[in-house]
């Protein structure tokens, strides 16, 4: 019978990677966010507007819908050109059938 052992994803992970590689992945997660977070935040504080900024333009949000009067759907005249095509076809083989 089948026993449920609760530690074996602890067991398949020390195996698949080596030991110094888990100390180190430790080690840098003990000292803070890295070096490159926090400078990347540092500038993100910088980089905010200040009160001296052009104020946004006002508006309700609303932008007129485009229009569907000349919209044709992709691949339409790819089909257009397979319709004629074998409309030719098909015309070619009543005329060879005499009809």
């Amino acid at each position: 019978m089948f026993k449920y052992d609760p530690n074996e994803w602890k067991k398949e992970i020390a195996k698949a990677s080596p030991p110094d590689l888990i100390r180190d992945i430790i080690r840098d997660n003990r000292g803070g966010p890295p070096t490159a977070y926090a400078q990347a935040e540092a500038n993100a504080r910088q980089n905010q507007p200040t009160a001296e900024a052009a104020p946004a333009p006002k508006g309700n949000g609303w932008v007129e819908p485009p229009t569907v009067r000349d919209w044709k759907p992709p691949g339409l005249s790819v089909m257009d050109r397979i319709m004629d095509a074998q409309d030719a076809a098909d015309a070619a083989e009543r005329k060879r059938r005499g009809r």
